[in-house]
């Protein structure tokens, strides 16, 4: 559609990050080149190359849109296609025709609805300018045990927020929409005091950006494993390859138990935490690399 812009989304911040060498730079890897608009596909088909082929996929979920993109990735010799921003999921996956030296890296993925050719699950990172704001400002000290801010817009959230209500040694801020609360720097400021982060599902999805900034920021997310749809136990397996470090719950009124363990077990367990994340990101860039060098 011509109204869905190429690039900028909040959820395709941390594939920039690995384009540009931030994430982590492979010694000796490739350099990407960004080329937005429909028309390149048409470049890559003429001049006989492949590519990495970014597609929001939301946006192109209808099914003129998906013959449309397949006529182009069949004339391909090679695609690395990845979709991306398809929380609910909406893009029909399995009327995909890609090239026979293809991968697919699906964002929105989920283990219950997942494409049934062979493909990565992502989950939807952090947006680029909490990471900008991030490291726009010295590292504070760990003051806060907890964080919290964000919409409070379904039960999920609700059952979280109910049990951070009054308690001390944190801090709370209830919006009544997306980014309508804190100002990146503050937000990103506050993320990295905090020790503990509680990360309530999505409407539809376990995945929220808050997970991602928690782990960018140093603190423990502890991740939600149920939304308002329905159980969706094995989401964070599913989605990092492996059990991650972090704690993962089905009620939120487990937080009361967990915070007073990860506060014993403090900095030794998010000194756990940081690591697996920063190999994690190293691991994706290698992927990246791995898959394009195949």
């Amino acid at each position: 559609p011509e109204t869905a812009i190429a690039r900028g989304y909040w959820d395709q911040g941390i594939l920039e990050a690995i384009f540009d060498g931030t994430l982590w730079a492979p010694p000796g890897g490739y350099e990407f080149i960004h080329h937005e608009g429909a028309t390149i596909l048409d470049d890559l088909v003429a001049q006989g190359l492949g590519g990495v082929v970014v597609v929001p996929a939301r946006h192109h979920a209808d099914l003129e849109s998906v013959a449309w993109l397949n006529e182009r990735l069949r004339a391909l010799p090679w695609c690395l296609l990845i979709l991306t921003g398809d929380e609910e999921p909406a893009f029909p996956y399995d009327d995909l025709d890609l090239p026979e030296r293809s991968a697919l890296w699906a964002m929105g993925a989920k283990p219950s609805a997942h494409p049934a050719r062979e493909h990565v699950p992502l989950g939807s990172g952090y947006p680029p300018q909490f990471a900008a704001a991030l490291r726009g400002q010295p590292v504070p000290e760990k003051t806060l045990l907890w964080a919290f801010a964000g919409q409070v817009t379904h039960e999920r959230r609700e059952q979280c927020v109910a049990e951070l209500r009054g308690r001390d040694n944190g801090e709370l801020h209830e919006t009544d929409g997306f980014t309508l609360g804190l100002d990146a720097e503050k937000y990103a400021e506050m993320m990295a005091r905090a020790k503990i982060i509680p990360c309530p599902s999505g409407p539809v999805s376990s995945d929220s950006f808050r997970l991602y900034e928690a782990l960018e920021a140093g603190a423990i997310p502890i991740a939600d494993t149920v939304t308002p749809m329905g159980d969706e136990r094995g989401y964070w397996t599913y989605v990092f390859g492996e059990p991650p470090p972090f704690p993962e719950v089905t009620s939120w009124a487990a937080f009361p138990a967990l915070e007073h363990e990860l506060r014993a077990g403090w900095p030794a367990n998010a000194n756990r935490v940081t690591a697996w994340w920063l190999g994690w990101k190293r691991r994706l860039a290698w992927a990246l690399h791995d898959t394009v060098a195949g």
